[in-house]
């Protein structure tokens, strides 16, 4: 079991009012590419007890009822956003992109920037989806802009979320904010419009840092992998399909009838 180390001190159950015993609340699911939607069920559970326990089904039973999953066990983590307006003291870091299809990958990389200060306050800026199919093309992003939001705003390492940021991290934004740091994963950085460097400026101001999650997922992975998946599911129907096709005609020709085929009386 993993707790996720939000609420009680040190992940305990919170006991109830007065001498009440504390409320177990159970919930389980696939929880396969985990969206807001699941976000939503989760905290409505939450509200419902003391103490929420998620199961997460294994690959085997999935794969048993629904087919094979998108994403491993191990890779299937919801958390949610603090909802706190940042502290004196606090380290405002900002981070942009996508965050289409949110996964695995994006939680390891927000992870890894909320460990780089003591108190840090993380402010998420979202892309307009016009800009998100420049910079990406193909048919993305897959999800909406409030999609994308409410999917972010889910995760426990993000304070706070700025929705239609610009693709340019500008001085404005850098001074409303406050932001001391600013930070990108690994993937690519697409020059703006004008062939201009999008952080230029927090790299002019000597705030800008890579950040390596150490998470080789992304998007497009998942993209080709639901891909794969459905085209394996398409020929192994199609091959069921020839052999039940192939078994008919083989019997029409031999004129026999399928086993199982008798006349009726009426």
């Amino acid at each position: 079991m993993i707790r996720n180390g939000h609420g009680a001190a040190g992940g305990a159950e919170r006991p109830g009012p007065g001498s009440r015993r504390a409320v177990r609340v159970w919930c389980d699911g696939c929880y396969d590419m985990v969206h807001y939607g699941h976000s939503n069920q989760l905290r409505q559970a939450r509200a419902m007890g003391d103490y929420l326990i998620v199961g997460v089904h294994t690959d085997e039973e999935i794969s048993k009822h629904k087919g094979p999953p998108f994403l491993q066990t191990s890779q299937k983590i919801i958390q949610f956003a603090s909802g706190k307006e940042p502290q004196p003291g606090d380290t405002v870091i900002y981070v942009a992109g996508a965050f289409d299809l949110f996964h695995i990958g994006h939680v390891d990389f927000l992870e890894k920037v909320h460990s780089l200060a003591e108190r840090p306050y993380v402010i998420a800026g979202l892309h307009f989806d016009q800009e998100v199919n420049q910079y990406k093309g193909k048919n993305y992003p897959i999800m909406n802009l409030h999609e994308r939001t409410l999917s972010v705003l889910a995760c426990r390492y993000v304070s706070e979320v700025v929705i239609g940021a610009p693709y340019a991290v500008t001085a404005e934004l850098l001074d409303h904010f406050k932001v001391e740091l600013v930070c990108h994963g690994k993937t690519e950085i697409v020059p703006d419009k004008d062939g201009s460097d999008p952080y230029q400026e927090p790299k002019k101001r000597g705030i800008f840092c890579h950040v390596d999650s150490g998470n080789d997922l992304t998007t497009d992975l998942i993209v080709q992998r639901i891909i794969k998946n459905r085209l394996a599911y398409e020929a192994r129907n199609q091959k069921k399909e020839a052999k039940e096709l192939a078994f008919l005609e083989a019997a029409r020709q031999q004129g026999t009838r399928p086993e199982g085929e008798r006349d009726c009386d009426l």
